[in-house]
C-alpha cells in the first residue's frame, strides 16, 4: 500500500480536517479499519443517550474583561475555520435547540481555552469506559539507545463532525451569543473515548509497518521501525517520520508542524515526562517539578496563616497537578492520600477545608520535591534481583514463604487478633517482609508477592485507599519498604484466582469491622413458604 499512500499524500490540502479525513475514506476502508469508524468518520460521532434530556436554557457564565477577550476571539477563529455556526438573533433556531449549555475559559499552565460546561448533558449520556496507553505499554517495546520519534496531532477535536441530531442538544452559549458545534466540542467526557477508538485502527496500522508506538489523544511517540532486535538508529527516525507524514497525508489527520521529536534523539518529552533511553529513566521535567514544589509551599504558609485552612480550589489544583507525576515521582499517591482526604470535608459556610497532621506533613515532603533527585526518576526497566515471596492470614494468625525455602509464621498480637482480615493481610507482609530481612540484598530488590486479597492487591498498586485504617496499616508496610529498600509487585496466580469474597466485600468501607461488631449482628430471618 506504500505506492497508493504516496500518490494520495502528493493531494492538495483541505481546509477543514473532517474534510480531508472523510476524503480519506477509502484508504482507511484499506488500512482494516471498523465499520462502525467507516461510519463516524462519514457521518459524525454518535451520541448514546440513555434518555433524552430536559430542554435547558440557562443564562451564560460571567467572564472577565482578560477572559471575554480571548473568548472573542476563539469564537472568531472557530466560525472562520467551519468548527462553530452562530444562531445568534435567529429566534427561531434558537427555539429548536433543546440544550444550550453556558461555556467558559479555562487556564491550565498559564494558556486559556475554551470549554463548554455539558453537565445537563452529560447526565442524560451512557459512560464508555477505557482505557489509554501510557508509557508503562511503551516501555514493553523500547530497546536500550533507541531514537525516538514523537509527533502530535493539530486541531485533534475537529476531525471529526457531530451528528446533525445531536447538535440541537450541544448547543453553547457566552458573551450574550448562541453557537451550535459542528464538530467534536471540548467538554464533553465522551468526546476522548471516541477518538481514541477511531484512532486505534490507525495505530494497528502504524504498529503492523514496525513503529513501536503508543497515542494518548493527540500525542504519538515511541520508535521507528528498526532491524530486529536492534535499537532505531537517527536514519531510521528520519525515514520514520517521513513514512509517518505520507500515512497521515494519506489517511487524514493534520500533523501539527511545531511540535514533536523526529531527530533521532533519545530523549524526549512525552505524556509529560522525559523518556530518557540512554539512561533507562522516566524523569520528571525539572520545570513541572518547581511548579509543583512552588504550589506546595504557598499551600503550607496559606495553612500556617489561617489555622491549617486552605481554599479548596488551590488544594485541588495542587493535587491534580501532583498525581499527573505518578509515573516518574514513585511514592506520589502514598504523600497524596491525606491530601485527597482532606478535599471530602469542606466548611459548611467558607467551603475551604483543613489539613490534619498527616497532610501538613505530606505537604513538606512536596515542599522539598525539586531539591530531591532521586524521586524526580523512574527506571525504565528495572535491574534489582527478584524474589518470590507467598503470604497468607487468618484470624489466628499469619504465614510466609520466600522463594519457596524459608518460611515465618507466627499468632496474632492480642491487640491485632479482632482486626479485619484485609488489616492482617497488609500485617503479614509487613512482618514477613521483617522476618526476611537478613535474606534481603542491602542494595535493594523486587519482591513479587502471591496473596489471597483483591483489596491489599488494590492498596499495594495504588500505595493508596480511601480507608483510613487500610492507611495506617501502609503506612507501617511503606516505612519497613523503603527501609529495605524494597519494590513490591503482584504475581499472578496460574489457576485462575479470582479473590476472596470477604476481602471484595471491603473494598470501599472507611474503617475496619471488628470480630465484636460482626458477631452483633442480628442473623437474618428464613423466609418460610
Amino acid at each position: 500500500m506504500g505506492d497508493a499512500l504516496q500518490k494520495h499524500a502528493q493531494l492538495p490540502p483541505f481546509s477543514h480536517p473532517y474534510a480531508a479525513l472523510q476524503a480519506a475514506l477509502p484508504r482507511w476502508q484499506e488500512i482494516g479499519a471498523s465499520t462502525w469508524v467507516l461510519d463516524v468518520i462519514a457521518h459524525g460521532i454518535p451520541i448514546p443517550c440513555a434518555s433524552t434530556p430536559p430542554r435547558h436554557h440557562p443564562r451564560g457564565y460571567p467572564l472577565n474583561a482578560e477572559d471575554a477577550e480571548f473568548m472573542a476571539a476563539q469564537l472568531e477563529q472557530d466560525l472562520a475555520a467551519g468548527y462553530i455556526k452562530d444562531e445568534t438573533g435567529d429566534t427561531v433556531a434558537i427555539a429548536e435547540l433543546h440544550c444550550i449549555s453556558p461555556a467558559f475559559i479555562v487556564r491550565n499552565s498559564h494558556k486559556p481555552r475554551k470549554v463548554v460546561d455539558y453537565t445537563h448533558p452529560k447526565a442524560h449520556v451512557d459512560v464508555r469506559k477505557f482505557k489509554y496507553e501510557t508509557l508503562n505499554d511503551l516501555s514493553q517495546v523500547l530497546r536500550p539507545d533507541d531514537s525516538l520519534l514523537v509527533w502530535d496531532i493539530k486541531d485533534t477535536y475537529h476531525h471529526l463532525l457531530l451528528r446533525e441530531e445531536d447538535q440541537p442538544f450541544l448547543a453553547f452559549t457566552t458573551l450574550g451569543r448562541v453557537f451550535v458545534p459542528l464538530t467534536m466540542p471540548f467538554g464533553m467526557s465522551l468526546v476522548p473515548y471516541m477518538w481514541t477508538k477511531v484512532m486505534r485502527a490507525l495505530v494497528q496500522f502504524l504498529q503492523a509497518l514496525g513503529f513501536r508506538i503508543i497515542s494518548y489523544v493527540d500525542d504519538f511517540g515511541g520508535a521507528p521501525p528498526a532491524e530486529p532486535g536492534e535499537p532505531a538508529t537517527v536514519a531510521d527516525t528520519a525515514r520514520g517520520y517521513q513514512l509517518v507524514r505520507v500515512v497521515f497525508s494519506a489517511l487524514g489527520p493534520w500533523i501539527h508542524p511545531d511540535k514533536g521529536v523526529h531527530t533521532g534523539s533519545t530523549s524526549a518529552q512525552l505524556l509529560g515526562h522525559v523518556v530518557d533511553r540512554t539512561n533507562g529513566l522516566y524523569r520528571q521535567p525539572v520545570a513541572r517539578a518547581d511548579k509543583i514544589q512552588a504550589l506546595a509551599k504557598q499551600l503550607l504558609r496559606f495553612s500556617a496563616a489561617h489555622q491549617r485552612w486552605v481554599r479548596f480550589c488551590a488544594l485541588r489544583v495542587f493535587c491534580g497537578t501532583a498525581v499527573s507525576t505518578t509515573l516518574s515521582v514513585v511514592p506520589v499517591r502514598f504523600c497524596l492520600r491525606s491530601l485527597f482526604n482532606a478535599l471530602g470535608y469542606r466548611n459548611g459556610r467558607s467551603g475551604d477545608c483543613r489539613l490534619g497532621d498527616q497532610a501538613v506533613a505530606d505537604l513538606r515532603w512536596w515542599t522539598g520535591l525539586s531539591s530531591t533527585g532521586l524521586t524526580l526518576a523512574r527506571p525504565i526497566w528495572p535491574e534489582s534481583p527478584t524474589m518470590l515471596m507467598d503470604t497468607d492470614a487468618s484470624c489466628l494468625g499469619w504465614g510466609a514463604v520466600l522463594n519457596h525455602s524459608a518460611m515465618a509464621r507466627a499468632h496474632h498480637a492480642p491487640d491485632r487478633a479482632a482486626l479485619h482480615i484485609n488489616l492482617l493481610e497488609i500485617g503479614a507482609i509487613r512482618l514477613a517482609l521483617l522476618s526476611f530481612r537478613q535474606f534481603l540484598p542491602p542494595a535493594g530488590v523486587i519482591i513479587h508477592l502471591k496473596f489471597d486479597s483483591m483489596v491489599v492487591l488494590g492498596v499495594l498498586q495504588a500505595q493508596s485507599s480511601p480507608s483510613v485504617a487500610l492507611m495506617n496499616e501502609y503506612r507501617l508496610l511503606r516505612a519497613v519498604l523503603v527501609g529495605l529498600k524494597v519494590e513490591l509487585r503482584h504475581a499472578s496466580r496460574p489457576d485462575g484466582f479470582r479473590g476472596s469474597r470477604r476481602s471484595s466485600h471491603y473494598a470501599r468501607r472507611s474503617s475496619a469491622r471488628t470480630k465484636a461488631t460482626r458477631c452483633a449482628r442480628a442473623p437474618r430471618r428464613r423466609r418460610t413458604r
